[in-house]
C-alpha cells in the first residue's frame, strides 16, 4: 500500500500531432522520397490486384477470402493516409 501513496497527481497532456524530425538534415533526402513512393506504389498495386482477384473470381467468395479482402482494403486505406503525412512537401 505504500507504493500507491508515492504516486503524484500529474496531468498528462497528449500532443496534437506527431512530429518526426531529422529528415531535413539527411543528405540526398530525395532518395528517401523515391523509396517511399516505390513502397507506396507496390503496396497499392499488390492490394489492388488482391482485391480485384477476390472480387472477380467467385470461388474466392468464402469467409476466409472475405477477411483477406477486408485486410487488403484496410491496408490500402491506411497506406494512403500514412504515406501522405510522411512525404516532405518542399
Amino acid at each position: 500500500m505504500s507504493s500507491i501513496a508515492n504516486i503524484s497527481n500529474e496531468t498528462f497532456v497528449r500532443p496534437s500531432r506527431f512530429y518526426l524530425g531529422g529528415f531535413t538534415d539527411i543528405p540526398h533526402v530525395q532518395y528517401l522520397c523515391v523509396f517511399l513512393c516505390f513502397v507506396y506504389i507496390m503496396t497499392v498495386l499488390g492490394n489492388g490486384l488482391l482485391l480485384s482477384v477476390i472480387y472477380l473470381d467467385k470461388t474466392f467468395h468464402t469467409p476466409k477470402y472475405m477477411i483477406v479482402f477486408n485486410l487488403a482494403l484496410t491496408d490500402l486505406c491506411g497506406i494512403g493516409l500514412s504515406t501522405s503525412y510522411q512525404l516532405p512537401l518542399t
